[in-house]
C-alpha cells in the first residue's frame, strides 16, 4: 500500500470526461484529482504527445551530473592515451575517472525513470505523481500547508482543516519499490537524501490517463479536530538540508550560478525551516 497526503483536495470537473475514470471511487459526486504536476498545464487533446523535458538527461544537468571530473582534460588525456576511442572503451579502462564518468553517462542515457523520480522530488514538474510508503509522511503532508515566503524560500506550516486527506493506493505492480530507482543511483556521487527521508516514489501516467492514480484508491482518511500531530515526522527530517543532501546542495549551487541564465532553475525550491 502507498499513500498521499495532500492539504486541500482538489476534485474533477465533470465536463472533462476524457480524464475521468468510471472505476474511480466519487467523493460526493465527484473524482477527486491526483493529476501530476506536468500534465495539470493542458488542456487539449494537441498536448496528448508532449511529454515532460527530462533535466537531469540533458545537456543543462552536465555540470550536476559529472560534477567533480573536468571533461575538457578528461577527454584530453584519453586522446593522448588511446587515440581515436568510443565511449564504450571507457566502461573497463584502467583509469577509475574514465569509469566513473562511463558509469554517469550510461546512466544519463538509460536512466529515464530514475532521472524523472529525481526532478519531481526536487521540484521539477513531470508526469509523475509523489507516493510515499509510509503513511506518517502522507499524514505529514496533509496537515501541513506548503507556503512560498516572501524571500524566495518555501517552508511548511501547519494546517489541519476539513479540505485535507491521504489518499491510500494499491497499485500493484505499477510503481517501483521503495527506494529501487536510488539503488544503483545517477548520482550516486551526491547522493539524493530527501526521497530516502520521505520513503517515496512516483506513479507515471501518460497524457489520456493522467487521473488514473484516482482508480487505485481504497482509502481516504480524514483528520479529527483533536488530531494530535506530535509523533509525525519533522520538516527538517524529511527535508534534509544541503549539508545533509549533496544532490540538494549540488542543485541550489546550480540554481544560485545558473539564476539568470535559465529559466527552469526557477523549479529548484530552496526549503527554510
Amino acid at each position: 500500500m502507498t499513500y498521499r497526503g495532500v492539504n486541500k483536495e482538489y476534485f474533477l470537473d465533470s465536463a472533462v470526461r476524457q480524464v475521468m475514470n468510471p472505476d474511480s471511487p466519487k467523493i460526493q459526486g465527484k473524482e477527486p484529482s491526483l493529476i501530476p504536476s506536468y500534465w495539470r498545464k493542458f488542456k487539449g487533446d494537441y498536448d496528448r504527445l508532449m511529454e515532460e523535458e527530462q533535466i537531469f538527461r540533458s545537456i543543462y544537468a552536465s555540470e550536476i551530473l559529472y560534477n567533480g571530473i573536468n571533461l575538457k582534460e578528461l577527454a584530453k588525456k584519453n586522446v593522448k592515451r588511446l587515440g581515436r576511442h568510443s565511449i564504450s572503451d571507457l566502461e573497463d579502462d584502467t583509469d577509475p575517472v574514465s569509469q566513473e564518468y562511463y558509469r554517469r553517462w550510461i546512466k544519463k542515457m538509460y536512466g529515464e525513470s530514475e532521472a524523472a523520480l529525481l526532478a519531481q522530488h526536487y521540484g521539477f514538474k513531470t508526469r509523475y505523481l509523489d507516493i510515499t510508503f509510509d503513511l506518517s509522511v502522507a499524514l505529514f503532508f496533509a496537515a501541513y500547508q506548503y507556503i512560498e515566503k516572501e524571500n524566495g524560500k518555501s517552508t511548511y506550516k501547519l494546517n489541519i482543516n476539513d479540505e485535507a486527506a491521504v489518499y491510500c493506493f494499491m497499485f500493484g505492480h505499477d510503481i517501483l519499490r521503495e527506494d529501487e530507482y536510488l539503488e544503483t543511483n545517477l548520482f550516486s556521487h551526491a547522493f539524493p537524501e530527501r526521497p530516502k527521508r520521505q520513503k517515496c516514489t512516483g506513479y507515471a501516467v501518460g497524457y489520456e490517463e493522467r487521473n488514473n492514480a484516482a482508480q487505485h484508491i481504497i482509502y481516504r482518511l480524514k483528520f479529527k479536530k483533536d488530531f494530535n500531530t506530535s509523533g509525525l515526522p519533522r520538516a527538517e527530517e524529511l527535508f534534509p538540508s544541503r549539508n545533509e543532501d549533496k544532490f540538494y546542495d549540488l542543485l541550489l549551487r546550480y540554481k544560485e550560478k545558473n539564476k539568470n541564465k535559465y529559466d527552469f532553475v526557477d523549479s529548484i525550491i530552496e526549503y527554510e525551516f
